[in-house]
């Protein structure tokens, strides 16, 4: 059927080539565990152990969950949770739930995971993180005393979930923190949701960025929800310590079968899979500039004090300073030159330096509002230096809050570079012919599944670029997908 699809698309692509790397690499930060699943068999028992019970151990859920392949294994590199309906124990249902409690247990850093989610009524796949101390914030409960129906281990602890998907909303993923004071129990749980609509066909990476006063939620490197610390303390915002990951496929249960289960599901020849292509853990090593430096992101500090923001995104400011206080942040700088700094302050007034590597690169004062939540933004421009080194904000005058950073290129030179379809140094099954479209010159076309081109290409610096393509097709239909360095896949 060749010369089918060889009717059905012809492909001519002109770029403003130019992308970003985010396999394994994100600016400002550093990879420090992770699990590709590139084995066979059961999950690598070194950073993932499983839990073994039956049906109705929570939520209502109707699994029972075992240790067997049949429900949890590597398979073509990705990580197979399998829910069967195979009678497995005495139990209608089987399938896993996989913890890294011991192995991997994190406090902060940006969390990850590429993942497929299976499609049909009844099914509640999860990616989500649990207390590796659950009785940390517990008050009528213990480890000795253990976990019974009056224990408030859970939710005082906090529990982080970066992924949920329910079968009847299909299409619709969820992230929520849960807390003392924000839970589903009271439908007070801080909760984000964000339409995915083919979340169960194709692999998207989910992920949070966790700090001290705020969890980000991402699909796709995209934001769409964020979890802020307040003035509450731990029974809003228990986040301060270690958590440990949980992949699981529920099957019914209060939330999964709130709309009815359907056991047709299980007569498809693909089954009932949860498929996870990787799990990664990355640690901030520094502020990526140009970008934003929230005042409460310091890495140390001198005198100073934190309080919930009334400005817009919310979290935590710095106040109540003197002169003399300050805070250190850790950032880089790609490119030396011309930035804009825009102060975000309220308050009577003051003054403040900022140094970077020690050296006095702006000198600013602050006006005075009508209030010390009433934020307006103060600009100055500032010549920096390249290389990662300390930015230091330093009060000189008390008399304001200081809620951020916003740090802005001046001047800068915009890249542009077009690829000519045809002007590949290698390929693969491409053919070439006349092009009609403006310039002239030639297209690629006649492309089947598994075509390619090479282009050598200089990027001049690591950022965000855009890429745009110049096709056509008589039918429509046709995907391609961009990569870099030969396997990096990057669109």
């Amino acid at each position: 059927m060749k010369h089918v699809f060889r009717q059905s698309l012809a492909v001519l692509i002109f770029c403003c080539l130019t992308f970003t790397l985010y396999a394994q690499q994100i600016p400002g930060y550093t990879m420090v565990w992770n699990d590709e699943f590139s084995g066979s068999g059961a999950p690598d028992p070194a950073k993932w152990s499983h839990a073994v019970v039956g049906p109705g151990w929570v939520n209502n859920e109707l699994q029972n969950y075992t240790n067997r392949t049949e429900n949890s294994r590597q398979e073509n590199g990705h990580l197979i949770i399998e829910c069967r309906r195979d009678w497995y124990g005495g139990h209608e249902y089987s399938s896993a739930r996989i913890f890294s409690q011991g192995n991997g247990d994190w406090t902060y850093g940006r969390m990850e995971a590429s993942i497929k989610v299976p499609s049909g009524l009844g099914t509640w796949p999860a990616f989500w993180m649990m207390p590796t101390n659950p009785y940390l914030y517990a008050t009528t409960c213990d480890e000795t005393t253990g976990w019974d129906a009056d224990c408030d281990a859970w939710p005082n602890s906090g529990e982080i979930d970066i992924l949920e998907h329910v079968g009847y909303e299909a299409g619709v993923v969820h992230g929520s923190a849960h807390t003392k004071l924000n839970n589903f129990q009271f439908c007070t749980q801080y909760t984000g949701t964000t339409p995915v609509p083919d979340a169960t066909s194709a692999f998207h990476t989910y992920a949070i960025e966790w700090r001290a006063d705020r969890i980000d939620y991402f699909v796709d490197d995209v934001h769409y929800f964020t979890a802020f610390r307040n003035a509450n303390g731990w029974e809003n915002y228990p986040f301060n310590h270690d958590f440990y990951f949980i992949l699981n496929l529920a099957f019914g249960g209060d939330w999964g079968g709130l709309q009815g289960i359907d056991n047709n599901i299980f007569n498809r020849p693909e089954g009932v899979k949860l498929e996870v292509d990787y799990v990664r853990v990355y640690k901030r090593d520094y502020i990526a500039l140009p970008g934003t430096v929230e005042a409460e992101d310091f890495t140390a500090m001198n005198g100073i004090q934190l309080e919930a923001t009334t400005d817009t995104g919310g979290g935590e400011n710095v106040g109540w300073t003197d002169a003399g206080d300050w805070m250190d942040y850790t950032v880089n700088v790609p490119t030396a030159g011309d930035y804009k700094v825009k102060y975000r302050v309220a308050g009577n007034g003051g003054a403040a330096n900022l140094l970077l590597g020690g050296q006095t690169v702006d000198q600013v004062s602050m006006p005075s509002t009508s209030g010390w939540q009433d934020w307006t933004t103060v600009e100055s421009t500032v010549t920096l230096p390249a290389g990662t080194a300390t930015l230091r904000f330093l009060v000189t005058t008390a008399g304001f809050n200081l809620n951020c950073l916003e740090v802005e290129e001046i001047n800068t030179t915009p890249f542009y570079q077009k690829i000519e379809a045809e002007s590949y140094s290698q390929m693969s099954g491409v053919q070439l012919k006349n092009c009609s479209d403006a310039g002239g010159g030639q297209n690629v076309g006649w492309v089947d599944a598994g075509d390619w081109m090479i282009y050598p290409v200089d990027l001049p610096f690591a950022g965000d670029y855009t890429v745009s393509y110049r096709v056509a097709s008589q039918n429509g239909g046709g995907h391609f997908r961009l990569d870099a360095n030969a396997g990096s896949v990057i669109l």
